[in-house]
């Protein structure tokens, strides 16, 4: 269980910091591939708006963050066990 949640914050930052886990190189494209569209339910800009929302949010995405560099930090300690192949 979550120690700091936010109704539907969190997957896709965790997709793409577990890509990075499984990936060693990146590429960057200049172009824009998606947009942000801004409503009034939106939970991002709800969040900005409230103070309390806004200390939540933050907690969830730290919480994602925390979570990936466990699993980096483990994936570390397997290849200095031999565990896994590089």
């Amino acid at each position: 269980m979550s120690e700091a949640e936010y109704h539907g914050v969190g997957p896709d930052c965790l997709v793409t910091l577990l890509s990075l886990l499984r990936y060693q190189k990146l590429g960057f494209v200049k172009d824009a591939l998606a947009t942000f569209q801004a409503h009034p339910r939106s939970i991002t800009i709800d969040a900005k708006s409230d103070p309390e929302k806004k200390i939540k949010i933050n907690d969830a995405y730290k919480e994602v963050k925390r979570y990936y560099k466990e699993l980096k930090l483990l994936k570390k300690i397997r290849k200095l066990k031999g565990l896994i192949q590089r």
